[in-house]
């Protein structure tokens, strides 16, 4: 957790600084799904294990520094992060996907 007392100005948007906030930036667990198999693919359902690439978060699949460096389009991308919530229960928690281009499905 970064606290707006202990930032260095990195903080994605200054203007809107929040009292804390988490960046999920950094390796997450990545696959392709050209097959539009997430709906029926079991080994794809939330808690299945784990997705066979990684890939570094901000950057898209097409570009070197994500680590994948391969041309699109893409279908469907599958994209998996566990983190912790340390949130008090009845707390809200924001989730923001920056870079979401038509549809996004979170479990």
């Amino acid at each position: 957790m970064i606290r707006a007392s202990e930032q260095d100005g990195s903080y994605p948007r200054p203007q809107l600084v929040r009292e804390e906030w988490t960046s999920l930036d950094g390796e997450w667990e990545f696959d392709f799904d050209d097959a539009l198999a997430w709906d029926t693919d079991d080994r794809r359902a939330p808690g299945a294990g784990p997705l066979p690439r990684r890939i570094q978060v901000p950057f898209a699949p097409e570009s070197e520094l994500s680590g994948i460096h391969l041309p699109g389009p893409y279908s469907v991308l599958w994209y998996r992060r566990a983190f912790t919530n340390d949130r008090a229960p009845g707390e809200r928690v924001i989730l923001h996907f920056g870079a979401v281009d038509h549809e996004a499905r979170v479990w």
